[in-house]
């Protein structure tokens, strides 16, 4: 039995529609991560002043292990039930909690630090739920239909990138303490992003109730429930097991996927210390250069998505080229941004008022050590968050998927994020 051209154009139609309706819960998912990441250290600067940034580094990383851990809860829910919609669900619920605690978080009596060392741990909860919408593209795309699929997954994921910094910047001018519009609750340029991700958060869980389909599935366990046992894990353990996937080329794509995740692991959490203790800004300063930095970052990424989708760049450049170009992109900008004998700067001079400067009570390198110069070190940022980082991420993802074929990648891609996330529990501590 042929399908007629007909039944061929709605299977098609109905295919992208479950793949849009997945991109577009990944774009507000993401725009909500960029806002909230972008103020993260200059807030808890602001409102803690015994906050070291290796504490921030260890609350960033305390964040990424919940995402490691709840990563592989949520799949095995997704897969015990055989259905996707309670475990996203539940991880917007969860994010929508953090949210309201990161607003709330600036009236705690002190030790503010630890209170946001929660709201990170609730949001590393909140956002594991990605690795299922991974799956959830792979599920529902065909073969040939899956490396246009990811670049339109990619481009809504850079779109959020220009997006979140965007809104940021709408309330620039809003320093803190800004204004108490409730009691308790107050509006500034740390505050303000973090009710439009809240926003996001309730929209994205009206798109799960009502738009979103689920991927069919064909387990034949009559009660599915969430049972994290020791014979669940045996049981989870096997099927891995038995999966026809070949192990070698898995293995060597999640050690790929680890190498290429400490970079930006170590950028994106040494960033903002570095505005402060290096470059001497304070909060708002930090969160504006950032955002700029991160919509030039954007556009960038945007425009490489682009050429994938409209210039089939894809067909013109191998998925294994493409991720050897990212690599040294990463080397060369590592070269550059070294904080080279004779065109470094001396480190700026401690002001406890503002809390800004290398303080030599933090560090004990600040009178010898120099700073890479601070257009030198965000060029190299901006190119290598740009374009190498985009363009490591399409193609593994690309040849990932690939790998695995025709199978639930539910747990796989839960794997595959894990990798990703076990760099950004250690990369943090590392990085600062």
């Amino acid at each position: 039995f042929e399908p007629s051209e007909l039944e061929l154009q709605k299977a098609k139609g109905e295919e992208w529609r479950h793949i849009i309706i997945g991109t577009l819960i990944t774009f507000f998912c993401t725009v909500e991560l960029h806002i909230i990441q972008l103020g993260e250290w200059a807030y808890m600067n602001q409102i803690d002043k015994e906050a070291t940034s290796s504490f921030f580094g260890f609350a960033a990383s305390f964040s990424k292990a919940a995402g490691v851990i709840f990563a592989f809860v949520f799949a095995f829910w997704a897969q015990r039930s055989g259905k996707l919609k309670g475990a996203l669900l539940a991880g917007r619920v969860i994010t929508l909690i953090a949210c309201f605690l990161y607003i709330c978080i600036e009236f705690v009596p002190g030790q503010r630090r630890f209170g946001l060392a929660v709201c990170y741990f609730l949001f590393g909860i909140g956002f594991s739920t990605s690795p299922l919408l991974r799956s959830y593209i792979a599920e529902m795309s065909s073969e040939e239909n899956r490396s246009s699929a990811y670049s339109l997954t990619s481009a809504a994921t850079i779109m959020s990138i220009i997006v979140g910094p965007i809104a940021q910047l709408t309330f620039k001018n809003v320093s803190y303490p800004g204004y108490e519009i409730l009691p308790y609750i107050r509006l500034h340029i740390f505050s303000a992003p973090v009710w439009l991700a809240l926003i996001t958060n309730v929209i994205v869980i009206l798109i799960i109730l009502f738009l979103f389909v689920d991927v069919p599935t064909d387990y034949s366990d009559d009660s599915p429930k969430l049972v994290l046992s020791f014979s669940e894990l045996k049981l989870q353990s096997r099927r891995l097991k038995d999966l026809k996937v070949p192990w070698i080329l898995v293995a060597l794509v999640l050690f790929e996927k680890c190498a290429s995740t400490l970079t930006y692991a170590s950028l994106s959490v040494i960033a903002g210390p570095m505005m402060t203790v290096i470059y001497s800004f304070t909060g708002e300063e930090t969160v504006t250069v950032m955002a700029v930095c991160q919509i030039i970052v954007g556009l960038l990424a945007m425009s490489l998505s682009l050429a994938f989708i409209f210039c089939k760049l894809g067909k013109r450049i191998s998925t294994q080229t493409l991720f050897l170009i990212s690599k040294l992109i990463f080397v060369v900008g590592y070269i550059l941004c070294y904080p080279w004998p004779g065109i470094s700067q001396p480190l700026k001079v401690f002001n406890a008022s503002t809390h800004t400067g290398c303080n030599p009570e933090e560090y004990e390198w600040c009178e010898t050590e120099q700073g890479t110069p601070f257009l030198v070190f965000t060029i190299v940022m901006i190119i290598v968050m740009g374009l190498a980082i985009p363009s490591s991420t399409l193609s593994l993802d690309t040849i990932y998927s690939k790998i695995l074929g025709n199978i639930d990648q539910n747990l796989m891609q839960a794997l595959f994020g894990a990798s990703e996330n076990l760099m950004m529990v250690v990369g943090p501590i590392y990085a600062t």
